[in-house]
Formats: structure tokens, sequence, C-alpha cells
């Protein structure tokens, strides 16, 4: 039992690996292993509060827009980081490449 409670201990005290954003939605992404057990990612999405900073998990009708755009950021930061097998690599890249050319396409 004392080891489950180290971990979740360090779990808890450990840095997001990076940050994105778009618009009022923030992502946290996190980054543990090693190079020789592998790599796991996990990430979370909040909305930002802009004058308070407090962060919730509700969103509004015009946040599926930010949404899209961070699913392109948080598509692009896993790809070029490396540590993914190769396979997935491309299918992220080739998704935000696709989806930021759509996104000009619109604009």
């Amino acid at each position: 039992m004392p080891r489950q409670r180290n971990r979740r201990k360090a779990r808890r005290t450990q840095k997001p690996y990076t940050m994105a954003g778009a618009g009022p939605l923030v992502s946290s992404i996190w980054k543990s292993g090693d190079a020789d057990s592998g790599w796991t990612y996990r990430f979370n999405i909040y909305r930002m509060l802009p004058r308070s900073g407090h962060v919730a998990q509700l969103f509004k009708p015009e946040d599926v827009l930010h949404l899209a755009k961070l699913c392109r950021v948080l598509a692009a930061i896993l790809a070029d980081d490396g540590c993914l097998p190769q396979t997935l690599r491309a299918d992220l890249a080739g998704f935000a490449v696709k989806s930021d050319r759509e996104q000009r396409e619109d604009d």
C-alpha cells in the first residue's frame, strides 16, 4: 500500500510537459516514462475565465470552434515530440496540417 501512495503523490507533484491553448480553452499535457519503458502522454482541457484565471469544465457553444483549433494544436505538439510511434505521429501531423489548411481556406 505505501507504494501506491507514493505514486499518487508523485503524480500530483509532477509538472506538465507543456501547455497549449486556443481562445479561452487551455490544455496541460503530461509526459511520463522513459526511453526504456516507453512514454505515456495525457492531457486535459479546461475553459479559463479571463478575469480571474479560474478554470471550468463547462463549455459554451462558441467554444466548439476553439476546441477544433485546440485539437489541431495538440496534434501538432504531440506529433512534433518524437516519442510516439511513427504511425501515430504521422496521423497526428497529417490531421494538424489538414485542419490548418481547411481553417485558412475558411478565413
